[in-house]
């Protein structure tokens, strides 16, 4: 089917972006989305690259999902190249990245905050049928000339009857003759209707009339009921502190399936310098989160809380502060001799204790020491009476903080 307008969208965002369509095209405007029009086994690139391509406007849903998505940067360079009028329709208040900000630094935005209202739906057709004429709803059909019955057909022409002039005479004479006829047989009918029409006739107190009902021969796009957006999706808010204070960078994961990795559903956010984090587009369900930093290497640590939050359609779960150690405690790579492992870390503001933790692969805890020593003096698995066999490991260096905070240092090692 003909379209005019390419609807470009994260799939995090698709119950917004087909509320969006069904509006649209309620309207009587032609839309494209996939992959609700993408044909079997039509390959998706070739499919998104010719739908473009025979569209007038793209309506771009904008989101933190499509801030970040590959895909849909590529389809706006697609549209921008083939001179389409791009429409961001903002449901999140982000701001685009670089790449995209490129192509869409001279449009006009359309602001609709998650979820989007039925007027700014409204506003947003107001702006495509601007550019593209609308579909009729009802097209008028012209009806077919119909040629005249054979009876009407005379098969040779009639000849034409010539009056005398003195029959002409009796006929002009005769007109006025049967107007003042005509005109005495229907006076009475005449007074009657111009007595019914000055007539008011008072109904009784109990008269109810019946509704009238009053027929639009067609309708106009703007005077059809928009199809309402029933938020589909949650939204998850909170903030990530050490202590008490904001942990800025901290990259929050929902997850529906955790096990050692994401395993299913997966929304992340990274928190801001107050610690702040907001998720939404979120299918409804139960997630765990999950809080991972860069000194991490990407690794989640066991001992770090996991949360686990029902998420709802419709609503916004406001979570208390979540607290996390701090990972900025410098420690040396360590050094293995003898299948003894000897670490040195850098001394930390209102430190008391330092503990290091030693896991293999499985998170089994291979070596635990406590220790008060100051500064620049090894802690050394020789003050524990266990040799570390061959293998990968990881080390965790710990603090205490008198704020009620913690710090730590994280890493990997081997030994051969």
């Amino acid at each position: 089917m003909a379209h005019d307008v390419f609807i470009s969208y994260s799939s995090k965002d698709k119950p917004i972006a087909d509320g969006i369509c069904a509006s649209l095209e309620a309207a009587g405007l032609r839309c494209w989305i996939a992959p609700r029009d993408i044909g079997p086994g039509e390959e998706w690139p070739k499919a998104i690259t010719n739908a473009i391509a025979k569209s007038q406007v793209m309506v771009l849903v904008f989101s933190s999902n499509s801030n970040a998505s590959s895909d849909v940067g590529r389809e706006i360079v697609l549209a921008a190249n083939k001179n389409l009028v791009i429409i961001p329709f903002k449901i999140e208040n982000v701001e685009p990245e670089p790449g995209k900000q490129y192509y869409l630094a001279q449009t006009h935005w359309l602001e609709a905050m998650n979820p989007p209202t039925k007027d700014q739906i409204k506003k947003l057709i107001a702006r495509v049928q601007a550019i593209i004429p609308p579909l009729d709803v009802e097209p008028i059909v012209q009806p077919a000339s119909t040629p005249p019955s054979l009876m009407e057909q005379p098969s040779s022409p009639l000849p034409a009857v010539k009056l005398g002039w003195w029959r002409r005479s009796y006929l002009w004479a005769g007109i006025p003759l049967i107007l003042i006829l005509l005109a005495m047989a229907f006076w009475p009918k005449f007074q009657g209707m111009l007595a019914s029409q000055k007539a008011t006739p008072t109904l009784p107190a109990t008269t109810t009339l019946p509704p009238i009902s009053t027929l639009t021969s067609s309708a106009t796009p703007t005077e059809m009921s928009l199809p309402s957006v029933t938020p589909s999706t949650g939204t998850v808010t909170g903030s990530i502190v050490w202590g008490s204070k904001p942990y800025e960078g901290v990259t929050v994961t929902l997850c529906s399936d955790w096990k050692i990795k994401c395993n299913g559903l997966e929304y992340s956010a990274v928190t801001d310098a107050q610690g702040s984090f907001s998720i939404s587009g979120i299918e409804p369900g139960e997630f765990q989160m999950v809080t991972i930093v860069p000194e991490q290497l990407g690794i989640f640590y066991p001992g770090d809380k996991i949360i686990k939050i029902q998420v709802n359609a419709g609503e916004t779960i406001e979570l208390e502060p979540v607290l996390k150690c701090k990972y900025d405690l410098k420690a040396t790579a360590p050094v293995i001799q003898n299948g003894k492992v000897t670490l040195h870390w850098s001394a930390y503001p209102g430190a008391t204790i330092y503990t290091i933790d030693i896991y293999d692969k499985s998170w089994n805890n291979v070596a635990y020491i406590a220790t008060k020593t100051t500064s620049g003096t090894p802690l050394s698995t020789t003050d524990n009476s266990n040799t570390i066999e061959p293998g990968n490991y990881f080390y965790l260096v710990s603090m205490a903080d008198v704020d009620g905070g913690c710090a730590c240092a994280f890493g990997q090692f081997s030994i051969p």
